[in-house]
């Protein structure tokens, strides 16, 4: 019988999933069979899309996790990855800088030359006002292409600043939109990590605006949720 490596989330966000995307793949080629652990607070869609459509997870277990996000396996910044410290302090070597997703995104044509701007953003909402958005935001104001995202099967967190909205029914049909318009525009949140995912397969434009809020300056120091395909834009 293989030995297991469970894995578990601590956290319920799509970024905290998309965390340790990487680690499956890399446990199976060392012969493991990986697990998630059932203890992973995350919602059914983002375990579907993250873990759920991974071809190397077997599924679900109530055995107690012994890798990813758990005491003795916290993240610290051991290599100048985000997503390669991850693998390394969970002792395999630095492969990725990327999250991944295996979901293969479908084309939605009209999308081609539009931007899309989602401003959610649960857990560093206080680091953003609606005023300091607004005065970056404001160069699309009043362009016909541009619209915000408006996700239909939950309130979104995210700031109304007056922009036309495209639904988003669920989180496959939100890669597809991430996938398919011309400019992403997000704030550092789920969608953030998502997109840097998605662009493994297509150069998506992708602006992340941050602030220099001290818990910003205290992420991109160590590394902490900052990819280095993602385009950031200080405000």
């Amino acid at each position: 019988m293989k030995d297991k490596k469970i894995i578990r989330v601590w956290h319920s966000g799509l970024g905290d999933a998309c965390q340790l995307s990487t680690l499956p793949a890399l446990f199976h080629s060392q012969g493991y069979e990986v697990w998630i652990s059932d203890k992973t607070p995350c919602s059914d869609s983002i375990y579907e899309l993250i873990f759920g459509l991974n071809p190397y997870v077997m599924g679900k277990t109530s055995e107690n996790a012994n890798c990813g996000e758990i005491p003795g396996f916290e993240y610290r910044d051991v290599c100048g990855s985000f997503i390669g410290s991850w693998e390394m302090v969970n002792g395999m070597s630095h492969v990725n800088d990327y999250p991944i997703v295996y979901y293969q995104p479908k084309e939605i044509e009209w999308m081609k030359d539009v931007v899309i701007i989602d401003t959610s953003c649960k857990t560093a909402k206080a680091n953003y006002t609606i005023d300091i958005l607004n005065e970056y935001l404001s160069v699309y104001k009043n362009n016909e292409k541009v619209y915000a995202v408006k996700f239909i099967n939950y309130v979104s967190d995210g700031y109304d600043l007056g922009f036309p909205k495209t639904e988003i029914r669920d989180l496959f049909h939100y890669c597809d939109v991430i996938h398919s318009c011309k400019k992403f525009v997000c704030l550092n949140s789920g969608g953030h990590s998502l997109s840097s995912a998605l662009k493994r397969n297509k150069n998506i434009d992708v602006d992340c605006l941050v602030t220099h809020a001290p818990a910003f300056e205290s992420m991109y120091s160590r590394n902490n949720f900052f990819y280095p395909n993602i385009n950031y834009i200080w405000l």
